[in-house]
């Protein structure tokens, strides 16, 4: 596996939190439906940009046809995250937040990994798997509870 890859990862995971500040900061300043708006654009724009230069299909009624609606899901997620980022980083704080949200990552992901789901290759649930949850699961509750 490159670390080059698991370095973004990390600048991902980085990004999140940058995300839920500035989003609460701006939502703070002018109100969650505008930050949401903003935001929304912002996406929009450089989503427009990056499909322009990328290699690939170009728009197409008939792919956007043929694609299964739960892919389209995607945005919605991505909707939810950012709007549930804005509501619950003031009132849980950065790292409460977070380190839920990786819970609830961590525990679909596995469940995921598992049963192959969305046409991922199957990775079995085995003990190492189980005491990662459960150690994440354990830092959580430090973060809660002191």
């Amino acid at each position: 596996m490159s670390y080059v890859w698991m370095l973004l990862a990390l600048g991902m995971g980085a990004a999140v939190a940058l995300q839920g500040g500035v989003n609460t900061a701006m939502s703070n300043r002018l109100g969650t439906g505008l930050t949401l708006m903003i935001t929304t654009l912002l996406v929009t724009l450089f989503c427009l940009i990056l499909w322009m230069f990328m290699p690939g299909p170009k728009f197409s009624t008939k792919l956007l046809a043929e694609t299964p609606w739960y892919e389209y899901l995607g945005g919605v997620f991505g909707f939810f995250i950012i709007f549930l980022a804005v509501v619950l980083f003031p009132r849980l704080g950065a790292g409460l937040t977070l380190s839920l949200a990786i819970t609830g990552q961590l525990v679909l992901a596995l469940v995921i990994d598992h049963f192959g789901l969305l046409g991922m290759e199957p990775h079995p649930m085995n003990l190492a798997r189980t005491a990662g949850v459960v150690l994440l699961i354990s830092g959580v509750s430090l973060l809660k509870f002191f």
